[in-house]
């Protein structure tokens, strides 16, 4: 797996074209829940999406995934990460323009704690995602199913499946400390 090793190191700095992350995605096989369950670190493979670096900018930390049914899809912070809860983020072309504004990234970091939660937003189900029984993790309250395939026991390539947008892809390195905490 070290070809894809490099492929994921070298999107994430130099980006992808959307259909070699999606022949990447296609190569790989699904990790089972055992496989995909702790904390893991993300970052994004820029494609050329309408939300590529977003959640960077807003201080993604990552994803934590307790069991099948208590998954936190969206930490944030650097040092301590909190859960936020995914019903406060909007999800449109607009609202990804304006989310580009340091004002408004400069609000949500001093505000995204009053967004946290201690309760799981998302759960893991084996879905058929292109063709493929993969894990994945359906959000609760938004339109949103993020994709799983494993690279090594410690990397994952994701891509969220949002309505109305074309895949995001991101990298999930799993972090072998820390928990999982809202406030």
């Amino acid at each position: 797996m070290l070809d894809r090793e490099l492929w994921i190191a070298s999107a994430q700095q130099e980006g992808s074209s959307l259909e070699a992350a999606l022949d990447q995605f296609d190569r790989l096989p699904s990790p089972n829940l055992v496989e995909i369950i702790g904390r893991w670190r993300g970052a994004s493979i820029p494609t050329g999406h309408v939300l590529d670096g977003m959640l960077e900018a807003f201080q993604w930390y990552g994803k934590a995934f307790l069991d099948e049914e208590r998954v936190f899809p969206l930490l944030f912070g650097t040092s301590s990460p909190v859960a936020l809860n995914p019903r406060f983020l909007p999800l449109n072309n607009a609202t990804a323009r304006l989310q580009r504004l340091g004002p408004v990234r400069l609000l949500f970091r001093l505000g995204y704690r009053a967004m946290a939660t201690d309760k799981p937003t998302a759960r893991l189900r084996t879905l058929t995602c292109r063709g493929v029984p993969t894990m994945s993790m359906i959000y609760d309250r938004q339109p949103i199913i993020d994709s799983f395939r494993r690279v090594t026991p410690d990397l994952l390539l994701g891509m969220m499946d949002c309505r109305g947008f074309e895949p995001l892809f991101f990298a999930l390195h799993r972090d072998k400390g820390g928990r999982v905490g809202a406030r």
